[in-house]
């Protein structure tokens, strides 16, 4: 007689895992924010185990404030003196991000808006925006409109 599979025991199948469409945007274009990248990952895995089930993508919203914004971006507008070829660096990669995930697919131009393009919509740091990027000046413009 043939020996049945375990109730319990499913047929293998490979995981296919990706931290998402801006994490592993990300990753590949910005090796600096690996480390930032890193603690989302831990979180998913851990949060994973606690619920005992495959891992997720890194939501979008989570790569665009812990990722990007507080650790990256507002830092580097805000050092003294400004390092502007960092900044501009900074500031392509988040046009590029934008143009990852078109309509109506949005949660990364979500996350993005919410957490990087109306934290740069302020006087602080429009001018340096429109200065540095102005393509991404224009997306805010267009986006937030204010």
């Amino acid at each position: 007689m043939p020996e049945q599979p375990s109730p319990h025991r499913q047929k293998h199948r490979q995981m296919q895992w990706s931290i998402g469409v801006l994490g592993d945007f990300v990753w590949m274009n910005l090796p600096e924010a690996r480390p930032f990248l890193a603690e989302r990952i831990a979180a998913e895995v851990e949060e994973a185990i606690d619920h005992d089930r495959e891992l997720q993508p890194i939501q979008p919203m989570d790569t665009a404030r812990d990722v990007l914004w507080y650790p990256l971006i507002q830092p580097a507008l805000d050092a003294e003196p400004m390092d502007e070829e960092w900044v501009t660096r900074l500031l392509r990669i988040v046009r590029e991000a934008w143009e990852l995930e078109p309509p109506p697919w949005e949660d990364t131009r979500y996350g993005l808006r919410v957490y990087v393009l109306e934290n740069l919509d302020v006087p602080d740091y429009l001018p340096i925006v429109e200065r540095l990027d102005p393509a991404l000046h224009a997306v805010i413009r267009n986006v937030i409109g204010s």
